[in-house]
């Protein structure tokens, strides 16, 4: 019956807010959320004693756990699926309230598109979204993080650069999923008077990496000495962000008080194939790439200049070429070891 209701509600959702014809009203919507947050900015500011990261087994999750714990006097706890099931509201409400202390949630939980990409896993992920917001509150939550994904914009025939107010138009499950979690957040936030911060992320690669992203398969390519499979051009541009970039954002987006929209676009964007050349600079070995015969039409992905550095973020994001150098030392290590032990 939840599910239903679920389907029901993003049908009304998409019919209202992803037309052509009311793009501009969903612009005009942003703006007034955004008004509203800032006039709030003050609520709930006293010191955070701590943050909670729901996801806290996942790639983004574990890392910013890790790296909250390691890096900044924050008391940090986490919640993974084994612990609260957060598609089961009677779970939710009867054990998340409990690991609440006026704390800031990052809500990094979700199933991911490598992992399951099918109509199941979009309305779970709203399911956990829908769960959480029913027993957060301005007394137990001091600030809530949204995790999103660029994949909101589509992929498609985009108008570059991408800001902030592009057209929303999601074309895979997953992105519907995370728009939807986005008005879920906006609304029910707005109601219950809790600050709200939404990140948007590209696609994220670093040590750690379990969604396969594809500069870790170059990687693994680049050391099994295997041909790189390609289904898009390698002249297509895209922005990847380095994973230990997302907890000094948290950190900062919690600490300022930035609350709002935000695209995480690293520093530069780069072409498929200078990505490629950079692993085999780093690799010292030459790298064979071979196409599909059905390539993927999709469009380039470039940013506009981050707008969390007009807030003044503090801390400049780690740019391509480092963050390969630092990923390749560390699956360079693992995939040998791992080999050696075989």
């Amino acid at each position: 019956m939840k599910k239903r209701v679920i389907q029901e509600t993003i049908s009304g959702l998409f019919r209202k807010h992803f037309s052509q014809d009311n793009h501009e009203n969903e612009i005009l919507i942003a703006a007034k959320y955004l008004k509203f947050m800032e006039d709030n900015k003050e609520v709930n500011s006293n010191k955070i004693k701590s943050i909670l990261v729901l996801g806290k087994k996942g790639f983004i999750g574990k890392s910013v756990v890790e790296g909250l714990l390691n890096d900044t006097s924050l008391v940090v706890d986490g919640v993974s699926s084994v612990e609260i099931d957060l598609t089961d509201d009677r779970q939710v409400a009867n054990a998340l309230p409990k690991r609440l202390n006026s704390s800031a949630i990052v809500m990094a939980a979700a199933v991911t598109r490598d992992k399951d990409a099918s109509l199941k896993s979009m309305l779970d992920n709203i399911l956990m979204c829908t769960n959480v917001v029913s027993v957060i509150n301005n007394q137990n939550t001091s600030h809530m993080i949204y995790v999103s994904t660029v994949d909101v914009y589509g992929r498609e025939n985009l108008k570059l650069p991408l800001h902030e107010s592009s057209e929303l138009k999601p074309t895979n499950h997953y992105a519907v999923s995370k728009l939807t979690g986005e008005f879920i957040f906006r609304n029910v936030c707005r109601e219950k008077n809790v600050p709200l911060t939404i990140l948007r992320l590209p696609p994220v690669y670093g040590p750690g990496d379990t969604h396969r992203s594809p500069i870790v398969n170059f990687m693994e390519c680049a050391i099994k000495k295997k041909n790189i499979e390609l289904k898009s051009s390698d002249s297509k541009v895209m922005n990847f962000l380095y994973i230990k970039d997302i907890y000094k954002i948290v950190d900062f987006v919690i600490n300022s008080k930035t609350l709002g929209i935000y695209n995480l676009a690293a520093p530069a964007s780069y072409s498929i194939g200078k990505i490629i050349r950079m692993i085999e600079d780093v690799a010292n070995v030459p790298v064979k790439t071979v196409y599909y015969n059905e390539q993927t039409n999709e469009s380039d992905m470039i940013f506009e200049k981050p707008t969390l550095l007009k807030e003044g973020l503090d801390f400049v994001l780690t740019d391509l070429p480092a963050g390969i150098k630092e990923t390749y030392k560390h699956y360079y290590k693992k995939i040998n070891q791992d080999l050696a032990t075989s």
